[in-house]
């Protein structure tokens, strides 16, 4: 690969006039792949962020749930409510 220079990189313009042009499309290329390999790997940690929080979410409903099931909510009896109309 062809030396070049630095500041190519930081203002992504300025080329040595040795480069010829596929290679500076080649190193063009490359700094392409590498942003878009940069977003997949940011999509990639938000989407495992968002897994957790459905996980803790789903955890806590779950937490709800068992407390429901074991703490059910008082009710009446069918029949103490029928003997009272009646």
């Amino acid at each position: 690969m062809a030396w070049f220079d630095v500041r190519w990189i930081r203002n992504g313009l300025e080329t040595r006039d040795s480069l010829h042009r596929g290679e500076r499309l080649a190193i063009v290329r490359s700094f392409e792949q590498l942003r878009g390999a940069s977003h997949r790997l940011a999509t990639l940690v938000s989407r495992r962020a968002l897994r957790k929080t459905f996980e803790l979410s789903a955890a806590a409903g779950r937490q709800r749930k068992f407390a429901l099931a074991s703490h059910p909510p008082t009710r009446c009896p069918a029949s103490k409510i029928d003997s009272s109309y009646g």
